[in-house]
């Protein structure tokens, strides 16, 4: 009788440390990810009118490893029948 009343106050101790455990964790998983004020910088967008001048470089395709390059062929239309009116009655 003893033995199984001290397993039996050793595993209700041993939920209780899991159990406080996870609302630990828990709580801290709610403040730390989502009721933790997550101010963030204002963003200044420029207004378009600002942009001087795009230039884009392209002297990356004067490389002879692009020189290699060359354009894929047109595929032709298909030609032929285009299988069964219904394909799902049986054969």
């Amino acid at each position: 009788m003893v033995v199984e009343f001290r397993q039996q106050k050793k595993k209700q101790r041993n939920l209780l440390i899991v159990g406080i455990i996870v609302i630990l964790i828990t709580v801290g998983v709610l403040y730390f990810g989502f009721l933790q004020d997550k101010t963030v910088g204002i963003i200044e967008i420029e207004p378009a009118n600002s942009i001087k001048e795009v230039t884009i470089d392209t002297t990356v395709f004067e490389n002879p490893f692009f020189a290699e390059d060359k354009p894929f062929e047109e595929v032709p239309a298909f030609e032929g029948s285009i299988g069964r009116e219904n394909p799902l009655t049986p054969f």
